[in-house]
């Protein structure tokens, strides 16, 4: 029970910052799509597919996005 809670304390967290990024930043439809797909680990291949575009249109929307969160490096 007490880890059930935990994982739910941590998706509100986890919900409310991305939401703060997104208003702090007025981030477009695209960024936030492929903001939410990153924070879930997806990998670039899958956000294209996801997305319906290139892998090198995704790299360059997160390359855009990081330089706009003023994000140096990808973990």
């Amino acid at each position: 029970m007490l880890k059930e809670k935990r994982a739910e304390l941590e998706r509100v967290v986890k919900d409310v910052y991305l939401e703060n990024l997104i208003m702090h930043y007025d981030l477009n439809l695209i960024e936030i799509k492929i903001l939410q797909y990153i924070t879930e680990g997806s990998p670039n291949t899958k956000i294209a597919q996801k997305l319906k575009m290139k892998e090198t249109e995704v790299i360059d929307h997160t390359k855009f996005l990081y330089d706009k969160l003023q994000i140096s490096y990808h973990i």
